[in-house]
C-alpha cells in the first residue's frame, strides 16, 4: 500500500556465515524488518545496507523489480561501494551484459527465487536488474 508505514522493530543481525545478506526473502516469509549480514562484507565495508532497507521498506513478488529497486537505491544513495556493482556506474556495466540478459525472462522470477537464468549469473542479473529501474526511474 503507498505510502504504508513499516510498524515492527527492524533487526539487523550480522552472522559469520557464507552467503549472502538477506531481507527480501524473510520479509517474503512473513519476518519483514529483519536484515541480515554477513560478517565479512561488514568488515570489508562493503555491505550493501541501503539495499538490504529497501527490501524491508518495499518488498515485492516480481524478483526482477525488487532487487532492480534495492540495487539502483543502493547505487544511488549507500557511500560505500558495495554487490553487485561494487561502485562501477550500473548503466556502462549493464552493457557488457545485456546481449545475454533475457529481460522477458528475468521479469518472470518469483520472489523467493534465485534472480538468475541459464547463461546469466546472479551478479549479472542484479545489474541488469538495478540498471533497468534506473532506466524507469
Amino acid at each position: 500500500m503507498v505510502g504504508a508505514r513499516l510498524r515492527r522493530v527492524v533487526t539487523l543481525e550480522v552472522e559469520e556465515n557464507r552467503g549472502l545478506s538477506l531481507a527480501l526473502v524473510p520479509a517474503w516469509r512473513g519476518n519483514r524488518g529483519r536484515i541480515l549480514l554477513r560478517g565479512s562484507v561488514v568488515r570489508q565495508g562493503v555491505a550493501a545496507i541501503t539495499h538490504e532497507i529497501v527490501h524491508v521498506l518495499a518488498p515485492n513478488a516480481n524478483r526482477f523489480l525488487a532487487e532492480g529497486l534495492a540495487v539502483y537505491a543502493n547505487d544511488r544513495f549507500q557511500e560505500a561501494p558495495a554487490y553487485p556493482n561494487f561502485g562501477k556506474d550500473l548503466k556502462t556495466e549493464a552493457r557488457g551484459i545485456l546481449d545475454r540478459a533475457d529481460i522477458a525472462a528475468l521479469e518472470q522470477v518469483a520472489t523467493p527465487s534465485r534472480l538468475q537464468l541459464d547463461g546469466l549469473n546472479s551478479r549479472d542479473a542484479h545489474i541488469v536488474a538495478g540498471s533497468f529501474v534506473g532506466f524507469l526511474i
